[in-house]
């Protein structure tokens, strides 16, 4: 008996190995379609032209290796890249893609083609956003002693008007006295006092007193902060690596290893589908560093950006390019045999 289940499961096996469903196979007599994004200078895109660059130049030396024919397929960035090779939009994707223990779970990679890493792009040393510091500045931490010392001014301002009204020290009518009493406010509180602004009565002279003694240390406080804030931000130019982007306010690309990395930090992260809209946001200070690969940003650095942004500190996160295809994809046999 068990030798006759044992001699149909033999028997049977070949025809469901046979039954499962082969790894697909591109149709070799369409084109294959390649998948590219904007990449420079291994991708240069340009909507009047042929892309250009290392990466299309190294496609098209094994496209004509191998005897296929192809087409381009455009996407925004990595991320859109590997969707579009994941729905099966595209054969095959090229162009700064790196290879990650995750995405090998995915997909299939040919041999490297390029031995890179992540750097760090700031803006050109001494420069110093307005943007920048003040968004520095009115942080969650901060806002609270700003509206404190707003507050006692508009409640001393009005206090002093209703002790001085009647005087000719401030103005009788509700409007503009009301505002002379927290113009006075502002220049006691600064221990400057012009003396233009002065209680006469007694009770706008004690009211002047519990003004001066709750409002200095506030002020105090509160110059302290701007100045303190000010000289970090002039500091936080001297960024050279990515542990001085702790806290700080970080562009990085959608799907990306630099994202990856720096989402295990404490950074602020800003996350873009496109590395030029990363680098605007760079140079309009609304970001303090772009995170990214290093080829693309020394690119950057020497044409577009030259003389508005630098990289700074030693690559990091080594890692390797290679061109990408689905999981038992038979391009990538051939594409390793070239």
């Amino acid at each position: 008996m068990f030798r006759s289940i044992f001699l149909a499961v033999f028997l049977l096996l070949p025809v469901g190995l046979l039954a499962q469903d082969p790894p697909a196979v591109p149709n070799e007599e369409a084109p294959l379609k390649v998948g590219i994004s904007p990449f420079d200078p291994f991708i240069f895109l340009d909507e009047t032209e042929n892309p250009t660059g290392f990466s299309i130049e190294l496609w098209e030396t094994l496209a004509r290796e191998m005897g296929v024919k192809f087409e381009y397929v455009q996407s925004r960035g990595v991320a859109e890249k590997l969707e579009q090779l994941r729905v099966g939009q595209s054969d095959l994707a090229i162009g700064g893609i790196t290879v990650t223990r995750e995405r090998e779970l995915e997909f299939d990679f040919s041999h490297p083609c390029f031995e890179t890493g992540l750097d760090v792009l700031i803006p050109a040393q001494g420069s110093l956003s307005i943007v920048s510091a003040l968004g520095a500045f009115f942080t969650p931490a901060k806002l609270g002693i700003i509206l404190g010392f707003l507050l006692l001014i508009i409640v001393a301002g009005h206090l002093m008007w209703i002790a001085e009204r009647g005087k000719d020290a401030f103005n009788d009518r509700y409007f503009p006295g009301v505002f002379e009493g927290m113009y006075w406010a502002i220049v006691t509180a600064s221990t400057v006092g012009y003396g233009d602004k002065a209680p006469l009565k007694w009770s706008g002279r004690i009211l002047a007193g519990l003004v001066i003694i709750v409002s200095l240390p506030m002020f105090c406080l509160f110059t302290a902060e701007l100045a303190s804030t000010l000289s970090v931000q002039a500091l936080r130019t001297d960024i050279r690596g990515p542990g001085d982007l702790l806290g700080r306010r970080v562009a990085v690309l959608e799907g990306t290893t630099s994202a990856e990395f720096m989402g295990k930090l404490d950074a602020n992260l800003m996350t873009f589908v496109r590395i030029s809209d990363a680098y605007n946001a760079l140079i309009a200070g609304q970001v303090e560093a772009v995170v990214y690969d290093a080829p693309n940003l020394q690119y950057f650095a020497k044409n577009a950006g030259s003389g508005k942004v630098t990289v700074v500190g030693n690559q990091f996160m080594s890692q390797n390019f290679a061109l990408c295809v689905p999981q038992g994809s038979p391009l990538r046999e051939k594409i390793n045999l070239q």
